[in-house]
This record gives C-alpha cells, structure tokens and sequence, in this order.
C-alpha cells in the first residue's frame, strides 16, 4: 500500500472516530440536559414543603407537568409544576382546590379537581368507598369518553380533559362491577412477535372485564367552580 493511501486510510480513521466520539459526547450532553430537566420538575414540587399522598406524570405535548396531591385538612389540594420541554431552570408552579362530589350513595365519598395547564387541562377524581371492589370507571364529557380500571378503597384517578370540557362543562360519571381479569404476557419470536401477543391478550382482557361488568353508580360532576377558581 503507498504512503499516500495510508494516510488517506488514516485521515479517513480519524474522522471517523472522532465522529463518533462527537455523537457520543452529544447524547451525553442531552441525557445530562434531560436528567437536569427533571430534576427541576421534581425540586419545583418539593418546595412547596408538601408531604404529597401521591405525583402523577401525564402526558402532554406542550409542557412537562409534575402534579402532586395532598391532604388539606378534612380535603385534598393540588399542586401542578410545569416545566418546557427545553428548559431546564425556572418552571411555574400552579395549586388547586378539590372539592367534594355528591355522589347519592354514603357509602362512596368522592372529590375532583382540575389541574395541569389552560393548553392541557387534568382531571384527579378521587373515590372512597366503604366496600371496596374491582371497578370499570366511564367518564363521559362533552361527547368524549374517557374509561379506567380500579381496584381498592381510595382510588386516585387522572385523567385529561382536553376533549371533555365544553357546553355545560359537566362530567357523567359510571361506576361498573366487574371480575378481575389477569392478562397473560407472553413471549413470541422476536420482538414484535412478542409485542402482539400481549396486545391480543390485553385485548382479550378488556373484552372479558366489558362482557362481565355491571354499573352500580353515576353522579354528575359540575365543573364550573373549579374552573372560575383556576388561575390560567
């Protein structure tokens, strides 16, 4: 091989390695970045000095949302910590009410109220029954329909709101006994063999949790307090 084609082999090498190294140091750099972003979610959250019950993570496209839930006395508040998704100092923090729900029924104590932001508003419904038992939960507003599985006495429920608010801003909702399912994981050949395997099943779940439930309860869920109280 000639000296020419050796140092042009060698060129060649060098860029190459540090081309990788430089996409290395990148995604070092964003992981770090990423890893800071959440970090201040969370610190925003705790400065509140709370002791949270519970913190959810929804999904949202516009902004990054902690949302912790605490006692308040005989009721619950609600704190939101909102944070862009390239940013990682500053932040906005937002606190809310929850107010208690008549639900016709003694035996089932229930609270809601709204969080998150103007762009992606949330839901946290929560439900205290004297009898607890599995439960298929309907939510229905503004036309949409939002369902959930529930098992247990107090039940912390987040949902979103984007599509239900609108006309009377008011939320139907459906209590539903129904037998416990297990969905079966599976593991096929490869992975997306795998992953429609379990897909069927939790189809197959659902379909037999629908085929076995029976609603027990509704209320309605007036949200229009809560929505003049909010400070968007």
């Amino acid at each position: 091989m000639s000296k020419f084609k050796q140092a042009l082999m060698i060129s060649v090498m060098v860029f190459l390695g540090a081309f990788v190294i430089l996409s290395l140091v990148k995604d070092q750099m964003r992981q770090e970045r990423q890893i800071q972003h959440y970090r201040q979610l969370d610190s925003l959250l705790e400065s509140t000095g709370l002791d949270y019950i519970e913190d959810f993570n929804p999904f949202a496209e516009t902004t990054d949302m902690r949302i912790g839930l605490y006692a308040d006395g005989e009721g619950y508040g609600i704190v939101t910590a909102c944070l862009a998704p390239e940013e990682i100092t500053g932040g906005e923090m937002l606190r809310s009410a929850m107010y208690p729900v008549d639900t016709g029924d003694e035996t089932v104590q229930a609270w809601y109220g709204i969080c998150g932001t103007e762009a992606e508003p949330q839901l946290l419904l929560l439900l205290d029954e004297d009898n607890p038992d599995f439960r298929d939960l309907d939510l229905v507003g503004n036309g949409n329909t939002g369902r959930m599985h529930t098992n247990g006495s107090l039940q912390r429920t987040l949902t979103s709101l984007s599509k239900m608010l609108g006309g009377e801003n008011r939320i139907e909702v459906t209590l539903y006994t129904a037998e416990v399912q297990e969905t079966e994981t599976e593991t096929g050949f490869g992975f997306n063999d795998t992953i429609r395997k379990n897909a069927e099943n939790a189809l197959a779940t659902a379909e037999q949790i629908e085929a076995t439930r029976e609603p027990y309860l509704s209320f309605t869920i007036d949200l229009n307090e809560a929505l003049e109280q909010m400070d968007w």
